[in-house]
């Protein structure tokens, strides 16, 4: 790759660091975004790699960090929560400053009907990204090698390695293999464009073989202990670790359970499911005006006009609809105008009460759910051909929109009537208002 210039996030980290010295083998430049400045990053920088410091929860630092780039690695931690926001940030970031690829670390069990929210919510960022229109190479490795660490304590004081996984055996893959497939695939991206590798390790083990390295290596007896689930996610939690985490290690059972190696690959191959279908979306945006500076408000904009405008919209395209936020006040007004139109609506409510029985009065179907859920959300949807999308003004905007994207993707919804806000902008000091902006963008 001629004039290439690549980003690696997660720099420090076990993938990073290894795509990062491949890279430079190659002669390749790279870019590394740290979350801190230690002594990490200061070797890296001896290496001649350029670091800048951000944060993959801050769109302008992740934007900053992709200026000049041709192609990158993605890497999200499985700690910390916000796969969902991170992932539509860099692919917005990656679409304005011009990416050409990127490699994104995806894990062996995301996929669609995951019970873990964790390797769903995995799944869905493949798919955020596969609708960015830009070349993505999807990774999903098997158990690493290294998260044995997580039971050092275990390990270190109990001569144990405590884990839920049977009689299961597994490949465990190292941190610096993948690092080198992520850097040779990014040396020549387009071969991989639009590809998803299941990753493993080159021998199975079960855990009493690895019980029998660990012995072997540290000089002392070590013992598998093998325990039942529900047990294995209340010791993780006695020991502090992050709620992701105890979710990752409590369903990681569940995939090493799987009979054979063949079951495995045979899954792995099902699970690839990046097809999807076109729809529009159309933005409403309104101002928020207090008690006082409502009559004005009225003066300027005509909020029954906005309200037809809509039903309008939605009349011309489809006989079902869903109407989210049907309790709230536009949402309401929603309902009551189109089924005055001859509709048949669906209204989705957080939970039944009276405004919700007034609504079935009306004629509206009412369906409860939350626009945090995915599965709640396509359930909603099934049998509509358009939607209408509200949000409170509370945080979890873009993960709800991203939820709502690939349910109507899933459902066959043919429109979107968005409520966003007249202030959504790209260049909005406001964090709110810029994120609802990103909301549209994850819509279009």
């Amino acid at each position: 790759m001629e004039s290439a210039k690549i980003l690696v996030t997660g720099a420090t980290g076990a993938t990073g660091g290894s795509a990062i010295t491949k890279l430079l083998e190659f002669k390749i430049p790279v870019r590394a975004l740290v979350h801190k400045k230690d002594a990490r990053s200061e070797q890296l920088r001896a290496l001649g790699v350029e670091i800048v410091q951000g944060d993959l929860s801050d769109f302008e630092a992740v934007s900053e960090a992709l200026k000049g780039i041709t192609g990158a690695y993605f890497v999200y931690p499985v700690q910390v929560p916000g796969i969902l926001e991170a992932t539509a940030f860099f692919a917005q970031a990656a679409i304005e400053q011009g990416v050409s690829a990127i490699v994104n670390m995806s894990q062996i069990s995301a996929r669609r009907t995951a019970k873990s929210h964790a390797s769903q919510n995995h799944w869905i960022a493949e798919r955020l990204l596969d609708r960015s229109g830009i070349p993505v190479t999807h990774l999903r490795p098997t158990f690493f090698a290294e998260w044995v660490m997580y039971l050092s304590r275990a390990i270190r004081d109990k001569n144990i390695l405590p884990l839920a996984f049977g009689d299961a055996r597994y490949a465990p893959i190292l941190g610096e293999d993948l690092g080198r497939v992520i850097a040779a695939i990014l040396k020549n991206p387009v071969e991989h464009s639009g590809k998803i590798y299941p990753l493993y390790g080159s021998k199975e083990l079960s855990q009493y073989e690895v019980v029998g390295m660990l012995t072997q290596v540290l000089g002392k007896n070590i013992t598998y202990v093998s325990m039942e689930i529900v047990a294995f996610q209340e010791m993780l939690k006695e020991w502090d670790l992050p709620p992701t985490s105890s979710s990752i290690w409590g369903t990681l059972p569940r995939i090493a359970a799987m009979e054979s190696f063949r079951e495995r690959m045979i899954w792995w191959n099902n699970s690839a499911d990046r097809s999807h279908s076109g729809r529009w979306i159309t933005s409403s945006r309104t101002r928020r005006y207090s008690a006082k500076a409502r009559p004005l408000a009225d003066k300027l904009i005509s909020r029954r006009e906005i309200l037809r405008h809509r039903a309008n919209r939605v009349s011309k395209m489809k006989r079902k609809v869903l109407i989210t936020g049907a309790t709230g006040d536009t949402g309401r007004a929603a309902v009551k105008e189109s089924i005055q139109r001859g509709l048949a609506v669906r209204a989705m409510v957080h939970h039944k009460d009276d405004r919700s029985a007034a609504l079935g009065k009306l004629g509206a179907e009412v369906v409860v759910g939350d626009l945090q859920k995915i599965d709640e959300i396509r359930h909603a949807m099934e049998g509509t051909d358009a939607a209408y999308l509200v949000y409170p003004i509370q945080p979890g905007l873009i993960d709800a929109t991203v939820y709502f994207a690939q349910a109507a993707k899933e459902a066959g919804v043919s429109a979107i009537v968005n409520l966003s806000q007249r202030s959504a902008s790209r260049t909005s000091s406001s964090h709110s208002c810029r994120d609802t902006w990103i909301a549209e963008q994850v819509l279009n």
